[in-house]
């Protein structure tokens, strides 16, 4: 199995991005790219958690 994980990392991030912007009405020029690598660990904390719960 080849191991692709900065380009499915860089697919969650265009997700998360997106996601961001229609669901959290979130506008694009208020993310911070500065704080970028640690709203992504939050977000990926939050969707785990997410999935442990339906997964219970």
């Amino acid at each position: 199995m080849s191991d692709n994980k900065p380009e499915k990392e860089m697919e969650l991030k265009k997700f998360y991005l997106k996601w961001l912007v229609e669901h959290a009405k979130m506008p694009q020029s208020q993310i911070d790219p500065a704080k970028e690598e640690e709203t992504f660990d939050t977000l990926a904390q939050y969707f785990s958690q997410m999935i442990d719960d339906w997964q219970s």
